[in-house]
Parts: structure tokens; sequence; C-alpha cells
């Protein structure tokens, strides 16, 4: 036991040694490790703009990853609500993913070194009778929710804020009952472009038969809530406009008030 630890409890009991123990440094021992950090609370999700329709089973993601996404963890945001998106019940969802920066690209699909894994691993997916479209993939499937995850982690946050391009592909395809989601925080855009590409994409998909799309709005960080741009398409294209934050930091603990440390004169009976 080392000489500290002993010196304490002396001085507690109040022996005789405690007149010869007087001025040595007997506060606590402090721990060297780091207390661990507390759970973050979960991001806050809120429905500014209600939908008036329903999400379909062929749902293409279209995520923001410029450079103000990387402010108050927005690109983090999007992959927790977007996995837990397609993680939801369903029989069959097929899926498409796109993400913007200055340009966008689009989730390929299982590598050919990810799909040997899975098979090996046995947890591929049986081949579908039908095949997808180009371009999209069947979920659930837990080597395709990696994958894509994955992809859009590598993308990182970065570069300007351009998501005409990925709108425009997405509404160009000819899939029925399509619900797009669109996850951005809504800076930087260049609205009268983006409002073009929503409206041209749609009227095309109405004269080639395969109806209008649902547009979810997802906005990540609390401003998302006043772009005018985000809540116009939320409320014109069915799928409402909601946005996520996170929840407030709690307030600093409260520290115990100082007691000042006194030299007061001590004596001992004799």
């Amino acid at each position: 036991m080392r000489v500290r630890e002993l010196l304490i409890p002396l001085v507690m009991l109040g022996t005789p040694a405690f007149g010869q123990c007087r001025g040595a440094d007997v506060s606590p021992i402090e721990s060297t490790t780091p207390p661990p950090e507390p759970p973050r609370a979960p991001d806050i999700i809120e429905s500014v703009i209600q939908p008036t329709m329903t999400m379909t089973t062929n749902v293409a993601f279209v995520v923001d990853t410029s450079g103000s996404m990387d402010n108050d963890g927005r690109v983090g945001m999007a992959l927790t609500f977007a996995r837990g998106l397609i993680e939801r019940p369903t029989d069959q969802l097929m899926i498409a993913l796109l993400s913007f920066k200055d340009s966008h690209m689009r989730w390929p699909g299982l590598t050919a070194q990810e799909r040997e894994a899975a098979r090996i691993a046995g947890t591929l997916q049986a081949a579908s009778s039908t095949p997808p479209p180009k371009g999209w993939t069947y979920f659930p499937g837990v080597p395709e929710l990696a994958s894509a995850q994955a992809w859009l982690t590598a993308r990182g946050a970065s570069g300007g804020t351009n998501p005409v391009s990925a709108i425009a592909e997405i509404l160009s395809e000819s899939v029925r009952d399509l619900t797009v989601v669109l996850i951005t925080d809504g800076e930087d855009f260049d609205v009268p472009a983006f409002r073009l590409a929503v409206t041209a994409g749609q009227a095309s998909r109405v004269q080639r038969g395969v109806g209008r799309a649902v547009i979810f709005v997802i906005g990540t960080g609390g401003a998302a809530a006043n772009k005018q741009h985000l809540r116009d398409v939320g409320t014109s294209e069915g799928g409402g406009l909601h946005v996520i934050r996170r929840p407030a930091p709690p307030p600093p603990p409260q520290r115990a008030p100082q007691i000042p440390d006194l030299d007061m004169p001590w004596s001992r009976d004799d």
C-alpha cells in the first residue's frame, strides 16, 4: 500500500499520528482513466409538412454529399435515416442510390468481390424471377446494405451542390410506383434549375405513362425547415418535408462549491 493511501485513514480516525501528518498531501487519488462518454441521444425527426402520399416499394435515395453536409454531422444523419428506412419490414424493396456534389454518381450495386464473399457466407439473396432494372437492386439484403453504406460513406462531404442531374436521371427512368427520397440540407442550391428539373421530370413521366413520382424531402439540420424550395417540393410532390436534427446538448453538470483550504490551529490533549 502506498504512503498516501495510509495517511488518509489515519487522518480520518483522528489518531495521535494526525499531528505528525499535518501538512501532508492527503487529497484523494485521482484516476487516470477517462470516464466513458455518455451515449449520444438519437436524432430528432420532425414532419414540418405532412405527406399526402404513401411511400412505395421502389425507392430511389438521392443524397447530398456536398461540403455543407460536413457541418453538424449531417452526412451521419443521412446515413442513419437511409439505413433505418431501408431496413423497414417489407416483402421486397427495390432501391437505387445516388449522391450528388458538383455532379452526381450512382451506387453500382455489389462488386464482384462483394458478391463472391456474400456467396461464400451464404448471405447472397436468391436471384429474383424478374431481374431489377439497371442501376437498381432488391432489398432487404445484408451484403447489399453494407455495400451501399460503405459506398456512400466513401463519397464523403465535399464540393459544391448540384442535385439537378441526379433528379433528372432518376425521373427519366420508366420505373412505375416510384418514390424519390431527397436527403439534403438545402444549402447552395441553384433553386430555379432545381425546380425545373423536378417539374420537367414529372411531366415527362406523365407523358410516358408511368405516373408521377412521390418525392419525400428529408432536411438535415434545423435550418432546412425554412428552405422554401424544399417546402415547395415536399408540398407539391406529395412526400412532405421531414427534418432531422441533433438534440440540444445537455447542460454542463453543476460543480459542487469549493471549500477553502483553511489553515486552522489544531491542538491535541497531552
